[in-house]
């Protein structure tokens, strides 16, 4: 028999979309979830590390926008004093927190109960005929879905590459930390190692925050391409902007967000205040480029853009910046082409692009997203059609073929759909999405 309705996925998406199919009384012993991880944890909640935080303050993190206080009432049972201590700018709470919340929102519906959940991976997806999907797992199993939802989320990076050939298994295992986000290793780091950690983004800015938390004493050479961090977040407040032209092009694009984001510093609040208005607008005005367009803006500013999109929490920013203040943190503006064995004291040696290699004690892989193996073969097997660099996508979160026909009855929702929405990749946006596709199905 085939299942109703099968989501790939069991992060973040996943979750938030199972919470508005139950909420619009779908059956819920009609869903099918494919994954093996905890539900709704995922790479971006799915650590209890204390020193993980969210990035984004409280009050943002809206999963229903008819209950948009629930986890701010929800925090406060957590009593933790640094999230809620005085910086300038909101509470800032534990990702373990959040995940926390999803479960427990989860278990209002008893949602785990009556879905079917597999644990495994999807690796394929097929048609059987005009009316079912045929999904082929990593367990050997291959099933077959009426409705398919991909909700995958963001891929972790690929690290093998970057691990030359000489570094054995043993030294791998006990020098080099592939997985941060999970929080755990961090906290097992000798106190006076020498750190060496590759990417300047959340994660990366994460562990520094455990390690100022955990009083590492040792070194810290931070690799990022540019030499830039993220700015930390700013208690901005909501402003009117007016809406991109109808006709737009790349050009056009930047010279609406130029016009109405201040001369001041980035840091500043009346900057952030500007760009979170201008945030509302990017997937309207985006869909309205051309696919070239959109391929130059993301070839010249995507870098810069993700770095103003994921803004820092106050916590991680206090620590890094005492850090380099003492000295104790070097920002290296280069990129790291490969971790092999050390010749000195330190087990490991960073070889940069530009720049001498570094040796290290630890090194801590913090460089950004990976590939998405599932998505790259729908692309290869015709399901799916490409858009700058990424898949096509409609307002209605169809997934659309080569030809532009979307595909029957299979969505896409979340960090996937970026190519072709737009910005997307916030909480709020993605349960915005949900939303929208449990209207969908629940009126089917």
């Amino acid at each position: 028999m085939p299942h109703p309705i099968v989501i790939i996925g069991d992060g973040y998406a996943a979750a938030v979309l199972l919470v508005h199919l139950a909420r619009r009384h779908i059956d819920m012993n009609t869903v099918t979830v494919i994954g093996a991880a905890p539900l709704g944890h995922g790479a971006a909640y799915g650590t209890s590390h204390p020193h993980f935080r969210l990035n984004v303050r409280d009050d943002l993190m809206v999963i229903d926008q008819d209950q948009p206080d629930d986890f701010v009432n929800w925090a406060k049972q957590c009593h933790d004093a640094d999230a809620i201590a005085d910086n300038g700018a909101g509470h800032f709470y534990q990702r373990g927190d959040f995940a926390r919340y999803l479960t427990a929102v989860l278990d209002q519906h008893d949602i785990k109960r009556q879905i079917t959940k597999i644990p495994a991976k999807a690796i394929d997806i097929t048609k059987e005929n005009n009316d079912l999907w045929n999904i082929s797992l990593d367990n050997d199993m291959i099933i077959s879905a009426r409705h398919v939802i991909l909700a995958t989320g963001n891929p972790p990076p690929s690290v093998a590459r970057m691990i030359a050939e000489d570094i054995r298994p043993d030294i791998a295992a006990k020098h080099i930390i592939s997985a941060p986000w999970k929080g755990d290793a961090i906290d097992h780091i000798p106190p006076l190692a020498h750190v060496g950690c590759i990417g300047g983004g959340l994660t990366a800015l994460d562990a520094c925050l455990a390690l100022y938390k955990n009083g590492h004493k040792g070194r810290i050479s931070l690799m990022t391409p540019r030499g830039i961090l993220p700015p930390p977040q700013s208690a901005w407040q909501d402003m009117d902007i007016p809406g991109f032209p109808e006709h737009v092009t790349a050009s056009g694009f930047l010279r609406h967000m130029r016009r109405y984001l201040p001369d001041s510093d980035w840091t500043e609040l009346a900057w952030q205040s500007a760009c979170e208005a201008l945030r509302v607008q990017i997937a309207d005005g985006w869909q309205r480029l051309f696919e070239h367009d959109r391929i130059r803006l993301m070839r010249r500013l995507g870098w810069l853009w993700s770095l103003i999109r994921y803004r820092a929490s106050p916590q991680s920013i206090t620590a890094v910046n005492h850090m380099r203040s003492t000295g104790q943190l070097h920002i290296v503006a280069d990129r790291v082409r490969q971790i092999a064995s050390g010749k000195t004291d330190h087990p490991l040696l960073l070889h940069l692009a530009t720049y001498d290699d570094i040796p290290c004690d630890i090194a801590v892989i913090a460089a950004g997203i990976g590939h998405d193996p599932l998505m790259a073969r729908l692309i290869k097997t015709q399901i799916a059609g490409t858009l700058a660099n990424g898949i096509r996508v409609n307002d209605d979160f169809q997934l659309i073929a080569p030809d532009g026909h979307p595909q029957y009855r299979l969505w896409v929702i979340g960090p996937p759909t970026q190519s072709a929405l737009g910005d997307v990749i916030g909480a709020t946006t993605i349960a915005k999405q949900a939303a929208g596709l449990a209207d969908q199905l629940a009126a089917i």
